[in-house]
């Protein structure tokens, strides 16, 4: 016997369970409502998209040099170049999985991926988890009821918006600006960096074999889990009566953007 415990449960033992005499009721304390863990969160986000016609995909954390940059975290001692350094985000990891499904006559992707990516910090280093999604070709490639639609960028918009507005998440977005693509939004909630979404430079494209245009979006998972989990679902009554819609008629100078013009 090395704890107090131990001597109390050698006299339960020796007086006898039996003879312990049980309390005429019971009390419990109810926990209050538990938050969601992150890993909900990303299987949520998952099955949203899935249902939403994405494949999920998975590749290697290890990535070659040529897709780094000054702040990746380069191996000590890396199998080959093509395995060098931590991939500083999935962009290259996705493009490197449409180019291996085109080689094999599948032109037309909507997939996505959950993973960490890897970069150099002034002291130390940092590991941040974020999604990415990747889209090219046609949306209904083999369907004979409709006509072939191409994947644009407003299809990607609508499916990254639409994770924002199932968590309660409101961003801000403002032009992208970033050499690996010809035009973007970068999404933002305070001095948050939640992501952003734009089409893949065409050159850059090309380099994978892609010949028709790429749109991809990536959201920094931390950050939008964090804001997520602090959001309460509310709910309102159904309206008893039917909506009434109005039309709006405007003339902008092509340089306003539509941030202006939200309320």
């Amino acid at each position: 016997m090395q704890r107090e415990a131990d001597v109390v449960e050698e006299i339960l033992r020796i007086y006898g369970y039996n003879n312990i005499p049980m309390p005429q009721k019971l009390q419990l304390t109810i926990s209050g409502k538990r938050k969601p863990e992150p890993f909900e969160y990303r299987k949520k986000i998952s099955e949203i998209l899935n249902a939403k016609g994405l494949t999920e995909t998975m590749s290697n954390s290890l990535t070659s040099v040529a897709y780094g940059n000054e702040n990746a975290v380069a191996m000590l001692n890396p199998l080959s170049s093509d395995l060098g350094i931590l991939r500083t985000d999935l962009l290259f990891s996705l493009l490197q999985s449409a180019q291996y499904n085109s080689n094999r006559q599948r032109t037309s992707l909507q997939i996505f991926e959950i993973g960490k990516t890897y970069e150099k910090q002034e002291e130390g280093y940092q590991e941040t988890e974020k999604l990415g999604i990747l889209m090219t070709g046609s949306l209904n490639e083999f369907s004979w009821q409709a006509e072939t639609v191409n994947v644009d960028f407003f299809n990607i918009k609508n499916i990254a918006l639409s994770l924002f507005e199932k968590f309660g998440i409101k961003s801000n977005s403002t032009e992208l600006q970033n050499t690996n693509f010809d035009y973007g939004l970068s999404l933002s909630k305070g001095k948050m960096d939640l992501g952003f979404i734009a089409k893949v430079n065409s050159k850059l494209a090309k380099k994978f074999d892609l010949n028709k245009d790429v749109f991809y979006a990536e959201i920094n998972l931390e950050d939008f889990i964090f804001l997520a989990s602090k959001n309460n679902i509310s709910y309102q009554e159904i309206p008893k009566f039917p909506a009434v819609r109005r039309e709006l008629s405007l003339l902008l100078d092509k340089q306003v953007v539509f941030d202006e013009l939200k309320l």
